[in-house]
């Protein structure tokens, strides 16, 4: 005879969440008349919250796994008539991991459950070879920082640690066909 568990997480009708906070988008382009192909576009996001654990766990000062704040800076411009160049900066405070299941547990220790922010920069240049024919160059997280991405689901089996990649390089062309 097989037996089988199965083990969910769920909220309980005691258990609540209270976020709050803004988001902004700025897009400006051709701001610069001698340079009508400069673009910049600003993301933000600032929240605050608590939660109130589910099973009488307790309550938390933070909302699990979305930080105070975040944002996405990007810059897109020709310097040069046949030459693009893209920066993507996206950066993040600190969060409260998934796994606090605990509002004694996290009074005791915040910082162990505490993920660090960070800070990542993606760069692209494409250099217009011909009339239909392109090369390009990009590198993700230009500075190889390593940092833990958002907490996947709240399952048992979710990493600790959810590492994104480092330092990655693309090369490439393209050509079009008439």
């Amino acid at each position: 005879q097989d037996t089988v568990v199965s083990i969910g997480f769920f909220n309980d009708s005691n258990s609540s969440m209270l976020l709050y906070g803004w988001q902004t988008r700025i897009f400006i382009q051709k701001f610069i008349e001698r340079y009508p192909h400069v673009n910049v576009e600003l993301n933000f996001n600032v929240s605050r919250g608590k939660e109130v654990l589910p099973f009488d766990q307790g309550e938390i000062d933070r909302v699990r796994n979305q930080p105070t704040m975040s944002g996405q800076i990007k810059l897109s411009f020709n310097p040069f008539n046949k030459i693009y160049l893209h920066f993507n900066n996206v950066f993040s405070t600190r969060w409260l991991r998934r796994f606090v299941n605990s509002g004694n547990a996290y009074r005791e220790n915040p910082e162990s459950f505490l993920a660090r922010g960070f800070y990542t920069l993606d760069a692209m240049a494409r250099l217009q070879v011909g009339p239909d024919f392109q090369m390009f160059l990009k590198v993700n997280n230009v500075f190889s920082r390593k940092y833990g991405g958002i907490d996947a689901n709240g399952d048992l089996d979710d990493l600790g640690y959810n590492p994104q990649p480092t330092q990655t390089i693309q090369m490439g062309m393209s050509y079009r066909m008439h």
